[in-house]
């Protein structure tokens, strides 16, 4: 029985069914034993594989939640997911060449593979989510960003239902909203809800057709200056 059943798991042609019949009880080989402990042992990285490349999923597409809220901590983050993205990578290839050698006889390796080249290939294509959440929050009327020393970017955006939202990336980010209302030329900012990371914000705005510049007083002599990349502005 023993030969046999060492036969049968060489050449890939023991019925899965079968198999997971005489998974049910335990066998008094110790040989069988060895085997059957090898492939419970063999389905539970499959799932650890599809468990870790889903999370990995879930986290990407929902960084629209958190990654304001991380502050400082967020380019460590974001670096990590990259370098867990190319891990991943290795490991489907891994998983690929493995299904080539036994020609794909495994069936809980190929749903691991089916399911690695899905999310994986999802996430190179949408890096930042399936869903573009920042959308279904209200159409951009105006858009404004400056890009300052080591890539920094600072992007204010005005919604149609006054609301606005002002994001700047530097070495992590942080992310202020609050309402806004329009006089002439002048934009006031009010209802201010800054994240943790951030440290206050302007009272009010100057606007030109290329150039809006932000002010903390009536008294700021140096505002802080964006170039405007959309006005819808009524």
């Amino acid at each position: 029985m023993g030969q046999l059943f060492l036969w049968m798991i060489f050449f890939g042609r023991l019925n899965p069914i079968l198999f997971s019949c005489m998974l049910a009880k335990e066998p008094k080989n110790p040989f069988i034993s060895f085997f059957l402990h090898q492939h419970k042992n063999t389905l539970l990285i499959y799932r650890i594989l599809i468990i870790s490349v889903s999370l990995l999923f879930l986290l990407v597409n929902t960084q629209h939640f958190w990654e304001a809220k991380l502050g400082g901590f967020t380019f460590p983050v974001i670096t990590f997911l990259g370098l867990t993205f190319i891990a991943h990578c290795i490991v489907l290839t891994l998983q690929f060449f493995l299904g080539i050698k036994e020609r794909f006889q495994d069936k809980s390796r190929n749903i691991t593979i089916a399911v690695f080249i899905l999310l994986l290939g999802l996430i190179y294509l949408k890096p930042r989510g399936l869903i573009n959440f920042e959308s279904l929050q209200g159409k951009d009327v105006l858009i404004a960003n400056r890009e300052g020393a080591a890539n920094c970017m600072t992007t204010l955006k005005l919604k149609e239902d006054l609301t606005f939202k002002e994001k700047s990336v530097c070495f992590g980010t942080s992310e202020t909203t609050g309402s806004y209302a329009l006089k002439n030329d002048t934009i006031y900012f009010h209802n201010i809800q800054p994240t943790r990371n951030s440290s206050g914000f302007y009272k009010f705005a100057l606007i030109n057709r290329t150039e809006i510049s932000l002010y903390e007083s009536t008294n700021d002599s140096l505002p802080l200056k964006l170039f405007v990349t959309k006005n819808e502005l009524q």
